[in-house]
């Protein structure tokens, strides 16, 4: 990236910026990491939930077996799907780093196919201004 970098400055240009890029990805990023971290604390508030932290054991006794089960299903649900979420969000930041990449990828391909192209020209433009110089000397001399 650096050689492409001097290029731009050897030839006047302004050196194009991936800010919009990098911003996007360190949203995208940003997002998958709070949701990474309120995972456990979801985890917490559903087992908290499932277990009743009731105040006494008298009333940890009263509660029912099959409701203590379907509290817990409940919470395995909720867990099962947070972490199908934070899946889908590591998937989508993948994606998003693929495309970033593939992104950088082009506008190097492009970069490259523009300075062959430039020294192509300047070449041809030397070519021709040595035809000229000898056409120039041959009717001279």
């Amino acid at each position: 990236m650096d050689m492409l970098r001097s290029r731009f400055l050897s030839a006047g240009l302004r050196t194009p910026s991936n800010q919009t890029v990098e911003q996007a990805l360190e949203r995208a990023t940003n997002a998958l990491m709070e949701a990474k971290d309120r995972r456990s604390e979801i985890a917490v508030e559903a087992a908290n939930r499932a277990c009743g932290h009731e105040s006494s054991l008298v009333q940890m006794q009263a509660v029912d077996e099959s409701e203590k089960i379907e509290k817990l299903e409940s919470s395995l649900s909720t867990l099962r799907h947070v972490e199908s979420e934070s899946l889908v969000l590591d998937k989508e930041q993948s994606l998003e780093n693929q495309k970033s990449l593939d992104m950088e990828i082009e506008a190097n391909q492009q970069l490259e196919k523009y300075y062959e192209l430039k020294e192509k020209v300047h070449a041809q433009d030397v070519k021709d201004k040595e035809a000229k110089l000898r056409n120039l000397l041959a009717v001279k001399g």
